[in-house]
């Protein structure tokens, strides 16, 4: 964070400032949340819809809080910024700091994938100069102003990823993080009980190409996507990309070759040349995401060689396409989230590895009425993928039964009552099939990371 005086931040938020005996008092760190060391900091009063932070300003005033930003006077005898909003106070004060900083700030939205692309655009940046990045999948309206707030007055360079449930989520995170380069990088259906549509997340996501096009910066969509063609029409002057070979496309991939572990390999060919790249990340779907890093870091000034080393460093994390080899077994971690592209780029990369391929479900979440058929959809899709199709969740169920009605003889589909009855009977199967190879998906809220903990244990 750089140095932000107390009458900067009011000023920025709107805050009425009580209590500041010098209000040119620095602030240089901020925290939400009071579990955390708060001395020295500005404490944000947060509020929520199960908690009010607002409970912890006194406790914050006793740990050393310097400041605290709130919606009513607490009482405290530190100096004490009161808004209307904490939340949009925070927003505000994120905006601020970018606006003072002399970083070149890109950002990266999209249906999957964001996470990925933000990764491998901080690995390429990182190169170029000293980089910050949304931590985790801290994308909403309060990880998008903490990720701002985390630009120091070395950093070079800032990636923002923006998640969107809702229409104008993108808009508000784009208005705060001010990019110079903005990437959708797909279109696909997640969060459909928020957005109504399909078309309802495409408005959504073309929200940052909105902000770019308006400041004269650079969109950057995917030239693969069923709506690449509408993205052309509505915002002339977008750059793409093609995992697919598209050479009208600015950055396209050709010779794309698999791997023994997973991973692949292509020819990266962009406008300033092309070069060989062998990515670190497993499957196919992950060339279209180094493609989307590769074109935002050319948006920023980034060099071929920057951009290919960049590419090559990456490593998968847990929990997203992380794969695990045990002797003859695999295990392929993929439990973060799910959402039909994901969900059917896991199945994937499940068929391209070695072994007897077991894929591991639990339901997807917020795909609103459609929220059946999709999980029907992707159940039909892991035909001739997987040997069997094992599901956890009501809805995960149709997938399994979906598998199974047009599935081979040898292959399985079905669904447990609960997480333990399906650890007991991929026990069994490990027995059977040592050279298993199980993937494991799920909404983050089915907590399908415990069921690829527990296969961890027994592998290992």
């Amino acid at each position: 964070m750089l140095k932000l005086t107390l009458a900067e931040i009011a000023t920025a938020t709107g805050a009425t400032l009580i209590g500041a005996t010098n209000p040119n008092d620095f602030i240089t760190a901020v925290e939400t949340d009071s579990r955390r060391s708060v001395e020295g900091k500005l404490f944000v009063a947060l509020k929520g819809e199960r908690f009010d932070a607002h409970e912890f300003v006194s406790q914050a005033t006793a740990s050393g809080a310097c400041a605290v930003m709130v919606d009513h006077d607490c009482g405290v005898k530190i100096p004490q910024l009161v808004v209307k909003n904490t939340e949009i106070g925070l927003g505000l004060l994120g905006r601020l700091n970018r606006e003072k900083s002399k970083a070149t700030v890109v950002s990266v939205t999209g249906t999957c994938g964001k996470t990925s692309v933000k990764e491998m655009t901080a690995a390429i940046l990182q190169l170029c100069g000293p980089t910050i990045a949304t931590a985790g999948n801290l994308n909403n309206a309060i990880g998008v102003p903490l990720t701002l707030l985390n630009i120091g007055a070395d950093t070079q360079f800032a990636v923002v990823e923006l998640g969107a449930s809702h229409p104008k989520d993108i808009e508000y995170g784009v208005e705060l993080a001010r990019p110079v380069a903005g990437l959708i990088n797909n279109v696909g259906g997640a969060h459909l009980l928020g957005f109504g549509s399909l078309d309802g997340v495409y408005k959504t996501k073309s929200e940052i190409l909105d902000f770019v096009q308006a400041h004269k910066g650079q969109g950057i969509v995917n030239a693969d996507s069923e709506f690449f063609t509408r993205w052309q029409q509505e915002y002339p002057q977008v750059k793409s990309f093609s995992a697919l070979g598209k050479k009208e496309a600015d950055v396209f991939a050709t010779s794309v070759q698999p791997l023994a572990d997973g991973c692949f390999a292509f020819v990266l060919n962009t406008k300033v040349g092309a070069s060989k790249v062998t990515l670190g990340v497993p499957g196919v779907h992950n060339v279209s995401n180094a493609l989307a890093a590769a074109s935002l870091a050319l948006a920023t000034g980034a060099s071929l060689d920057q951009i290919v080393a960049g590419l090559n460093s990456v490593r998968p994390v847990k929990g997203r396409l992380f794969v695990e080899k045990y002797g003859a077994a695999t295990l392929i971690d993929d439990a973060y989230n799910a959402s039909v592209t994901a969900v059917k780029a896991s199945l994937d990369t499940l068929s391209t590895l070695p072994g007897y391929h077991v894929f591991v479900f639990g339901d997807m979440g917020e795909l609103g009425a459609q929220a059946e058929d999709l999980h029907r959809e992707v159940g039909a899709y892991g035909q001739g993928r997987a040997q069997q199709f094992l599901t956890v969740g009501v809805l995960a169920k149709l997938s399994s039964e979906a598998f199974n009605a047009g599935c081979s003889p040898e292959a399985l589909g079905r669904s447990f009552v609960d997480k333990a009855a399906l650890e007991a009977y991929l026990d069994e199967l490990l027995t059977a099939h040592p050279d298993a190879c199980i993937a494991v998906k799920g909404a983050h809220f089915m907590r399908m990371d415990e069921v690829a903990q527990h296969l961890r244990q027994k592998l290992q």
